[in-house]
């Protein structure tokens, strides 16, 4: 049991880094590892990793796909306004 919960814990640090660095070349294939990883709070930290990378490289996408997310709602504000767009609309 010991080494399971290690080999979990390697998994879903793996996968992290593994998201971090997809993110800045493709973020839509990002999107789809960050959605294994189990553990909710580092799944929903790549999420807001990736929304920022996307704004960068594709904004029009990014905004698109941040109005959609399963983050939470300040969340989705903070990366928003952080791209100078309005978020009121997009959020209602």
């Amino acid at each position: 049991m010991r080494s399971r919960i290690g080999d979990d814990a390697t998994r879903e640090s793996a996968l992290g880094a593994f998201v971090n660095t997809v993110a800045t070349i493709d973020p839509a294939v990002a999107v789809r590892w960050a959605e294994v990883i189990r553990d909710e709070e580092l799944r929903m930290a790549q999420f807001e990793n990736i929304g920022s990378s996307w704004l960068s490289i594709d904004r029009v996408a990014a905004r698109a796909w941040i109005e959609k997310s399963p983050l939470p709602k300040d969340v989705k504000e903070r990366l928003l306004a952080h791209d100078g767009g309005t978020t009121n609309d997009a959020l209602r």
